[in-house]
């Protein structure tokens, strides 16, 4: 009896370490790869999904930023501007928002109306 409440207390023991020595490995191989993407030029800024397969992604790349529509297997360039712009509209917009309550960039709001003109 005892035996068996010994081999019990083990396994969890087992599992328990297992669990933490999986937490902790995640964490590192994160910060690993974090490091690695850090100096690319390619960065995603925002992601909309606006339907099933639709959706919208803000990328930069270098000091351009462009606004892709994505349907499907297909990518459609919706708009190009400087970075410097998008951060400077993207805080104004952030400012608007933090005034008027809960409501959708006016950003957003264009893409979303060029985006339904292009279909």
């Amino acid at each position: 009896m005892l035996g068996q409440l010994y081999n019990v207390f083990m396994m969890l023991v087992a599992v328990g370490v297992v669990i933490i020595l999986a937490y902790f490995t995640t964490i590192i191989i994160a910060q690993k790869s974090k490091s690695l993407t850090k100096n690319t030029s390619i960065k995603v800024l925002e992601r909309s999904n606006i339907g099933l397969q639709v959706s919208i992604t803000v990328v930069q790349i270098n000091a351009k930023v462009y606004i892709l529509a994505n349907q499907g297997k297909e990518l459609v360039t919706i708009d190009t501007i400087d970075a410097e712009e998008w951060y400077k509209s993207r805080q104004h917009n952030l400012n608007i928002q933090s005034k008027e309550g809960q409501q959708m960039p006016k950003s957003m709001k264009e893409l979303l109306s060029q985006f339904k003109r292009l279909k």
